[in-house]
């Protein structure tokens, strides 16, 4: 059994984390930061039945059991003090879902949820594993985006400088940077994992909340004549929010584990994502459209357009005018279903157990987005009195 202090656990990605620890055997254990949420669960072999192992739940659901410290993952070492830290001597891995992701938040947000928290997350590892004396991993999950406008095949390595990242990607970027820059030898290991759009659940469809992909899947009537610019073979890298939690599950075992040297040179960077197996916009869109005819009265229509123009009209939604927050996140977005590119999976698929790796099927992606029913509705077409006679 291992015991994860994960910070961010009243996020999307933290309430996946939180039903699927619900589903483990030994799953207990719950710690709670003072503005952005912390838990300490030991984490179990995979789904099973059976009571908890290692303390009983507080409460009756993933979100309301277990031990809770207070902390603030912008404050140095999350600000635990020494006697937190002696309460965690089981910990072994850090893991920080924590970050400031609404793209129209003010910069010094941004910055000092994700940035600071990142390095903090770090700092903070290093002090339990030398208070403690064995070794205490440490997890960051960043996005994918951070990608920026880069197009094609984005590599599972650190990235350069992109004049095209949103204030948002730049934050997750130095975040990255941060870490892999103050890694020294003997420090914990640390694997940063970028995470693509995170959607609901993959059984209920439950949501934290409604991202820039429900905004556009919800408003695409609203878009001038119906009009959507993206690349042609453009596609939509998206997770169910349990799917990824299961992920990132398996990773944190699998350092615990150790091994595979992977991490003896510094930060090792994945992608849990769908990669080369994500739908194309298109494609996404015509499954929406089969799978609920009632629900789109008018096709949405693609116009195929250059990648400069959509990263210029995403980082400048309020160029000519003011938009709400929502279409400013929504305008935001569409850098993340209008773009060309792919992100490789290799370094995930050899680090995970093949059962863990991240597989979503295109429909119950359509689904979960557009809130569509699990089986099709099928059409049914007006009567016509002049037709009678072919009954």
């Amino acid at each position: 059994m291992i015991r994860l202090l994960v910070a961010g656990m009243s996020g999307q990605l933290g309430h996946g984390l939180a039903s699927v620890l619900a589903d483990a055997a030994d799953a207990t254990g719950l710690v709670r930061l003072t503005r952005v949420v912390a838990r300490a669960h030991p984490a179990g072999r995979g789904p099973a039945g059976g009571a908890p192992v290692g303390g009983a739940p507080v409460g009756g659901s993933p979100d309301s059991g277990g031990r809770m410290v207070p902390g603030d993952v912008r404050q140095p070492g999350w600000g635990l003090d020494a006697g937190a830290l002696a309460d965690l001597s089981d910990v072994g891995v850090v893991v920080n879902l924590a970050a400031e992701t609404n793209w129209a938040a003010a910069q010094q947000a941004l910055f000092t949820a994700n940035t600071v928290g990142a390095v903090e997350g770090l700092n903070l590892a290093r002090r339990l594993q030398e208070a403690h004396g064995r070794r205490v991993a440490y997890i960051y999950a960043s996005t994918v985006y951070v990608a920026g406008g880069r197009l094609g095949v984005v590599p599972e390595t650190p990235l350069g400088p992109c004049r095209h990242r949103t204030v948002y990607e730049e934050s997750k970027w130095l975040g990255e940077q941060a870490l892999v820059e103050q890694w020294r030898p003997g420090d914990p290991p640390v694997l940063i994992a970028r995470f693509a759009a995170l959607v609901g659940d993959s059984v209920t469809g439950t949501t934290r909340r409604r991202n820039s992909l429900y905004l556009l899947a919800a408003r695409w009537e609203e878009l001038p004549l119906r009009m959507l610019p993206a690349m042609r073979d453009a596609r939509v890298d998206a997770l169910p929010r349990d799917v990824a939690a299961r992920a990132l599950l398996a990773a944190a075992r699998r350092i615990v584990a150790g091994g595979t040297g992977a991490y003896d040179d510094g930060p090792a960077v994945v992608h849990v994502a769908g990669g080369q197996s994500a739908p194309t916009l298109r494609a996404l869109l015509e499954l929406a459209r089969s799978q609920g005819p009632h629900r789109f009265r008018h096709m949405l229509r693609l116009v195929p357009t250059s990648a400069e123009r959509i990263l210029w009209l995403s980082q400048n939604p309020g160029r000519f005018y003011r938009p709400d927050e929502a279409w400013t996140n929504s305008l935001t977005g569409l850098r993340y279903v209008a773009l060309d590119r792919v992100y490789e999976t290799t370094r995930l698929r050899s680090l995970l157990p093949a059962t863990d790796v991240p597989q979503v099927e295109p429909a119950l992606l359509a689904r979960i987005l557009f809130g569509l029913p699990a089986s099709p509705v099928a059409a049914e077409l007006p009567g016509d009195p002049a037709m009678a006679r072919f009954e």
